[in-house]
């Protein structure tokens, strides 16, 4: 287990050897095609961040991850779209000389080891090496898309600054197959993996070992009391799913027909959108959402009375409690842009919504005048 973060949403990580390989059905070493390139520019699902700026375009609303890197290898969740992409230009200014990561292919995951062998020689990994290593002419990672897990191997600890847009992001889960992802986790109150799974019977372990986590030593190893195991929030984990799966955490939100990742986009005429929250879990769940910045766009939310007879707007800050929601219970929170309150042409909010389980999702919130 690697240092403790600077900043709330850092990952522990740990690692200090690069044998950390996954072991898939054999297959040849990826090519640099138009296939894995568009794969890997569109690849991306859960944000677990804390908001800490916005970007000098109001369209968009930024924040910024800081990782605590250790030397060897580290498993890292990138919740946010890089503002600089290029693996070139966000690992440039540190000592990061490789880094892998896996998109799903129609081969599943079977399990998990740690052969000498490099993991990205499977296929479905893409790879970027330093321009220093001469590896770096077989290079066919070209992107660092958002909502992905990614091995960085560090030549000494340094501390990785990742700013990029805010997403809304949801897990596509490979049935039957291991599947690396992060999760949406409050540091504050982080959930174990057995209250944070109790929604769902497809990723806890039965017969077989269905958690792995990056230990110290660089190697992956099975998380075998997942009730008392803590998630780390923006870690990577490799989970497996037994079957079909569309479980995204004991609280699951959407906004439906949004564009994936983009959250509510109010455009420049919509004047509401409905963003839909259930409770995946045995136990009631209590849930805030807190609107930020204050001067970024201005959102409300449609309050009725508990007769239902009358209806108004509120604001969501400072922090706005809900009714918690029962077993299986669904709330439609409303939102409404008043433009005629707007400053500029263009506005961006992020959205925080927090639950007593421990999960932390930050919805990315837009807007404009027509």
């Amino acid at each position: 287990m690697g240092p403790e973060t600077e900043m709330e949403l850092t990952p522990i990580m740990g690692g200090e050897s690069p044998r950390t390989t996954l072991r898939a059905d054999a297959g040849r070493w990826p090519k640099a095609d138009n296939r894995i390139r568009f794969l890997g520019w569109m690849t991306g699902l859960l944000l677990a961040a804390v908001v800490q700026g916005l970007a000098a375009n109001p369209k968009d609303p930024v924040i910024t991850q800081t990782f605590s890197l250790v030397q060897g290898w580290n498993a890292i969740y990138v919740a946010v779209d890089p503002a600089d992409a290029s693996p070139a230009d966000l690992f440039g200014g540190v000592p990061v000389t490789k880094v892998a990561t896996y998109f799903p292919t129609r081969t599943p995951v079977e399990f998990i080891q740690d052969p000498a062998s490099a993991p990205w020689k499977k296929q479905g990994w893409s790879v970027w090496f330093a321009p220093s290593l001469a590896e770096s002419a077989i290079n066919d990672l070209f992107s660092i898309p958002g909502g992905q897990g990614y091995l960085v191997y560090a030549t000494a600890n340094a501390t990785l600054n990742v700013s990029g847009t805010a997403r809304l992001n949801r897990i596509r889960w490979r049935s039957d197959s291991f599947n690396l992802v992060g999760f949406p986790i409050d540091p504050a109150s982080p959930p174990t993996f057995s209250a944070w799974f109790s929604g769902t019977t497809a990723h806890l372990p039965v017969n077989r070992a269905s958690i792995f986590t990056l230990d110290g030593s660089g190697h992956w190893r099975a998380v075998e009391h997942p009730e008392s195991t803590q998630i780390r929030p923006n870690t990577a984990y490799w989970v497996f799913s037994r079957g079909g799966s569309d479980y995204q955490g004991p609280l699951d939100v959407v906004v439906p027909l949004g564009v994936p990742g983009k959250g509510a986009d109010f455009g420049s005429v919509t004047e509401s959108i409905t963003v839909r929250l259930r409770n995946t879990t045995g136990i009631p769940v209590r849930w805030t959402a807190e609107l930020s910045p204050l001067d970024g766009l201005p959102v409300t939310y449609e309050l009725r009375s508990p007769d239902r007879s009358t209806r108004s707007q509120a604001p969501l800050f400072p922090i706005a409690a809900f009714r918690p929601l029962e077993v299986g219970g669904e709330f439609n929170l409303r939102l409404t842009l008043d433009r005629a309150l707007m400053s500029q042409t263009a506005g961006a909010a992020v959205i925080t919504v927090r639950d007593d389980v421990g999960t932390l999702i930050t919805i990315p919130v837009t807007g404009s005048l027509p």
